[in-house]
């Protein structure tokens, strides 16, 4: 009588057993007087006994692995890259990769789900879609599918990928139709891949597990050598836009670093682009692949941390803009978690850690959200390295909340996904080729207009200027900073 209790849980881990090991056990009294005498024996009660047999779970939580910036091309010394010497192939820098600590980790996680955050290839000699990246692309992907395969996997660009922005490739129909075709290719060895932004929803049990993803980052803001048209001493003159010659001669050309999927700044001091209508563009993005999932997400992948939130020289964690509360607002519906790459060096992240609590504190965004940067690179993009240390290994993500059998899989057939459509067009933000490799250029047969403002600072008086004042401290000096 005294051991009805324990009969119903011994039937139930009988059913387990018999059908793990097809043995049938029907259980007598003799042996569940003996199973009764090891708790007597050590003083545990039968509640004691329930709850060790209750502990034996055959769940665990979901699990997601995200990673970034493995960059395609690198070289064999520091600086090598650019002065044309060491040169390595994509090929030989993956098989590289594959067989480092890192890249073994990937091949080897038992995460549920792998999700790569950006930067698969290096920006060539120019900031277009060449061939030498757009066979970088193809080496990474081919790695990547081979991965577990039969695993879902999605897949974000980063500014180095710009085989893969749309808006870098329009000019060139046999470049586009490569693009197009690879994407394609993805989607048949289970990679999904999403370009500026976009979303992805699947089950998990009974409930929904949704994620949203960019591929934009933070690039510096367009401007000229002289900022305003009193220093380029072009006051007063007509016609009011100015031929790209004019701007050289009067020692004002402009200049950029906007590579793939970027944005400029608002605190930028434009001289040809409109960055407030560009990050407004940005954010507008964020929102409406937030929109497609309701407004809740479990977890955020972006390439860059959005408004530069993180960085160490970006504003404080706890000031965020418009489109880190794009991000946050989601996050914060669910309790979720964002992810971003990007910036590769220790000495980038606040605190010199790749782990950053973002918080917000406003009447529709009020909260904490956990920020990680999850990049395997911890050098320069254009750098070799096959170790890694710690902190640029990539450590798996549990969902607690989400359970799921051992041996779970998904089924990439059954994920809903879509793309937001990229308004970061070459047009607005007038990108061009640049024989760099980390600068734009302007075309010959564009004008541009020089605004009659001062330097102003509108979004971190102060801060940003710090920022700057970094990275031209650090171009002086032979340094170039960031990624």
């Amino acid at each position: 009588q005294d051991l009805k209790w324990l009969k119903p849980k011994l039937a139930q881990k009988q059913q387990s057993f018999v059908r793990q090991t097809h043995i049938s056990f029907v259980p007598g009294m003799w042996q569940l007087s003996l199973l009764l005498a090891v708790p007597l024996c050590t003083g545990m009660r039968p509640k004691e006994v329930e709850e060790e047999v209750l502990d034996q779970s055959t769940t665990e939580p979901f699990k997601v692995l995200v990673f970034s910036d493995v960059h395609g091309t690198c070289t064999t010394i520091p600086g090598g890259w650019a002065e044309g010497k060491g040169i390595v192939s994509y090929a030989d820098h993956m098989r590289n990769f594959a067989a480092s600590t890192v890249g073994k980790a990937i091949e080897k996680s038992s995460a549920h789900l792998l999700i790569f955050g950006g930067d698969a290839s290096t920006i060539p000699k120019e900031v277009a879609c060449t061939e030498e990246n757009l066979n970088e692309l193809k080496e990474f992907v081919k790695w990547f599918a081979a991965v577990q395969p039969d695993k879902p996997k999605l897949f974000i660009g980063g500014n180095h990928d710009v085989c893969l922005d749309d808006t870098m490739t329009r000019s060139d129909t046999k470049l586009d139709a490569e693009r197009v075709a690879l994407i394609a290719e993805m989607r048949t060895k289970n990679i999904i891949f999403i370009g500026a932004a976009g979303w992805v929803k699947f089950k998990v049990g009974d409930k929904d597990f949704k994620i949203i993803l960019s591929s934009i980052s933070e690039g510096r803001g367009p401007g000229a050598e002289k900022k305003t048209v009193e220093e380029c001493g072009l006051t007063g003159k007509e016609p009011k836009e100015f031929t790209v010659q004019q701007l050289k001669d009067a020692k004002c050309a402009p200049n950029a670093l906007v590579g793939a999927f970027q944005y400029c700044p608002t605190a930028s001091f434009a001289s040809y682009v409109d960055c407030d209508t560009v990050y407004q563009k940005t954010t507008d993005m964020l929102e409406e692949a937030s929109g497609k999932l309701g407004g809740e997400a479990d977890l955020a992948v972006i390439h860059g941390p959005p408004d530069n939130l993180g960085f160490a020289f970006g504003p404080p964690n706890n000031e965020p803009n418009a489109m880190a509360r794009a991000l946050m607002k989601p996050l914060l519906e669910k309790k979720g978690k964002m992810r971003a790459g990007h910036y590769h060096l220790e000495a980038d992240w606040k605190g010199k850690t790749t782990h950053q609590t973002l918080e917000c504190k406003t009447t529709d965004c009020d909260g904490q959200v956990e920020l990680k940067f999850v990049p395997v690179k911890q050098r320069r993009p254009e750098e070799c390295e096959t170790e890694i240390d710690d902190q640029h290994t990539p450590k798996e993500d549990d969902f607690t909340e989400y359970q799921v059998e051992q041996g779970f899989k998904l089924d990439v057939g059954q994920m809903e996904y879509g793309n937001v459509r990229n308004q970061l067009t070459t047009e607005l933000l007038k990108k061009f080729v640049w024989d760099g490799p980390t600068f734009n250029t302007p075309s010959e047969n564009m004008k541009y207009t020089v605004q009659e403002k001062k330097n102003v600072n509108r979004r971190y008086p102060g801060l940003c200027s710090m920022c700057c004042l970094q990275h031209l401290l650090a171009e002086l000096n032979g340094v170039t900073r960031g990624p």
